[in-house]
């Protein structure tokens, strides 16, 4: 995994690029946190992300819950690939409404195709 990241003070912009996979979640969480304590939103750009494994997916399931609790916005952006939506869907993330966490109703497996 690649990752970019542009942090203004109000939005930190992470690109993330190449495959997200476990081995990737510790420099990713270490990113975060960062990015939590310097910004008030936080963007993860995933347009670059071949594949993701499942353990990525709790990740980011796991930031954002954390980020709606400090009343920051987390959200995703670019378009997904195939592989990806693939990984949510065969991982039972796939949403039709975001869970309880989601107060800002930007939950990333709603509606995904």
């Amino acid at each position: 995994m690649e990752m970019e990241i542009n942090n203004s003070g109000d939005v930190c912009i992470m690109n993330l690029k190449g495959d997200v996979l476990i081995d990737d979640i510790d420099m990713l969480r270490t990113r975060m946190i960062e990015a939590l304590e310097s910004s008030d939103r936080i963007v993860l750009n995933v347009e670059n992300v071949t594949v993701m494994d499942f353990f990525s997916l709790q990740f980011l399931c796991s930031a954002h819950r954390t980020s709606a609790g400090l009343n920051k916005h987390f959200e995703l952006t670019g378009k997904k690939s195939d592989a990806l939506r693939d990984i949510v869907k065969q991982s039972g993330f796939k949403r039709e409404i975001g869970c309880i966490y989601d107060k800002f109703k930007k939950c990333f497996w709603v509606n995904e195709d």
